[in-house]
């Protein structure tokens, strides 16, 4: 019986153990490789999408004051006719004596 517990065993089965490393290390790699390219093709769709919401932001916000004039351009139009004296002369006929 060996009492030295710094020596390494005889025979000991470093291969397996050292594949498992490296298939670990290079999983790691690739998935980390993986997720950048996945990352990146993100962010381009992100940048496509980002001009067509700020679009559709603008039109939304542009239909909307349209609309807020609209409103506000008619009613005072139908307020200032509305009050208005009539310019057609009126014809008075003379009340008949009994």
């Amino acid at each position: 019986m060996k009492t030295d517990k710094t020596q390494m065993p005889e025979h000991s089965n470093d291969g397996v153990g050292r594949l498992n490393k490296l298939a670990y290390r290079d999983g790691y790699i690739h998935s980390t490789d993986l997720e950048d390219n996945i990352q990146q093709e993100n962010s381009s769709i992100g940048n496509n999408i980002h001009p067509n919401n700020r679009i559709a932001k603008r039109l939304l916000l542009g239909l909307a004051l349209t609309a807020l004039i609209g409103l506000f351009g008619g009613t005072s139009f139908l307020l200032v006719y509305h009050y208005r004296q009539s310019t057609t002369p009126v014809k008075i006929a003379p009340v008949p004596a009994r």
